[in-house]
């Protein structure tokens, strides 16, 4: 039995509903940081849907990558540089958990699902830990850089360092089964990335960190090379 499906046979069970709950709880100690990833973007959807209602608006402002408010109808924001000298260094990392929709929310979680659990259970959780801190504080940053506002946020900049581990980790570790995703999957991935890029999204409404993208994907190749061949920690 593959390490995958133990899980799914617990939840295929007809008889009892604890067959289901013991296999989230595998789940939950299997892939720990994966799960805290999870958990924080969907309070993070959460708090980003109570600020466009207008409500409990603060959750959303203390996650944002820096501190902004509204004057009037002009959104006004403090300095990067006045952020870290206040020491809201938590900001560099929780734009990655803010989602403007539940689809939003549902997309980008599917794939850090897919291609976590791989790099997780490979790596480790402590390991995986530190790719995936560095991977977000780059996305974001890069993101700002190109765009200096603070409302955007979402997974999607971890999810593209993910597809560069991996396809750097699959052409140095070809061994690995883990490695060997579907190449559908990132060819998909990639053809969206470069599709936003140009501006197509714009078009249907779809407004893309095009920054936390390219950020995620090139600081995920960097990493993915700098791991050892073959070796199993980062």
């Amino acid at each position: 039995m593959s390490w995958g499906e133990q899980s799914a046979k617990s939840c295929a069970q007809p008889w009892s509903g604890s067959y289901c709950w013991r296999a989230l709880i595998r789940t939950k100690r299997s892939f720990p940081v994966l799960s805290f990833l999870g958990i924080a973007s969907i309070l993070g959807w959460c708090a980003t849907m109570l600020w466009q209602r207008e409500t409990f608006v603060q959750a959303f402002h203390w996650l944002t990558i820096v501190p902004f408010f509204m004057d009037g109808s002009t959104l006004r924001f403090v300095s990067y540089e006045v952020m870290l000298g206040t020491g809201q260094i938590w900001r560099l990392v929780t734009p990655a958990f803010l989602h403007f929709s539940f689809l939003h929310l549902a997309f980008n979680l599917a794939i850090a699902v897919e291609l976590g659990r791989r790099t997780e259970a490979v790596l480790g959780s402590r390991h995986f830990a530190a790719l995936s801190f560095v991977v977000v504080v780059v996305s974001n940053q890069v993101q700002f850089l190109i765009d200096p506002t603070p409302l955007f946020g979402g997974l999607s900049g971890l999810n593209y360092g993910l597809v560069g581990f991996v396809v750097l980790r699959r052409v140095r570790n070809p061994y690995e089964h883990r490695w060997q995703v579907a190449p559908t999957l990132m060819a998909f991935l990639l053809i969206c990335m470069v599709l936003f890029s140009i501006g197509v999204g714009e078009g249907i409404g779809l407004h893309a960190a095009n920054g936390a993208h390219w950020g995620g994907l090139l600081s995920g190749l960097l990493l993915g090379w700098a791991l050892p061949r073959g070796n199993r920690q980062v």
